[in-house]
């Protein structure tokens, strides 16, 4: 989680960027890019493709690549969250990420 693929869709060319914090891995899990265009909001998520799955924390995750290294934070959140999810599905709408779906994690 700490090493982040990027492809240039211009150049048509890989590179790699560093991310710090402490994340588990996940499967399953959805990522959008908030409208600030720097931050990209990532939701539930579990570790393993077996049927027992075991859910990654945190379960809501904002990775911020404005600088180098990108960041991880996990901000606190109010309101009613979902129950941690995975294979679900979310979008962006204006300000909105909206989750639909998926399977409950443990």
């Amino acid at each position: 989680m700490n090493e982040i693929y990027i492809f240039d869709t211009i150049a048509s060319a890989w590179s790699q960027k560093s991310a710090l914090g402490n994340i588990d891995p996940r499967v399953g899990h959805t990522a959008i890019l908030a409208p600030d265009n720097y931050t990209i909001v990532i939701f539930g998520g579990t570790q393993g493709y077996v049927l027992r799955q075991s859910t990654s924390y945190p379960t809501f995750v904002l990775l911020d690549v404005k600088s180098e290294p990108f960041q991880y934070s996990s901000p606190q959140t109010t309101g009613k969250a979902p129950p941690p999810l995975s294979y679900h599905t979310a979008t962006l709408y204006q300000n909105y990420m909206i989750v639909a779906f998926g399977l409950k994690c443990c």
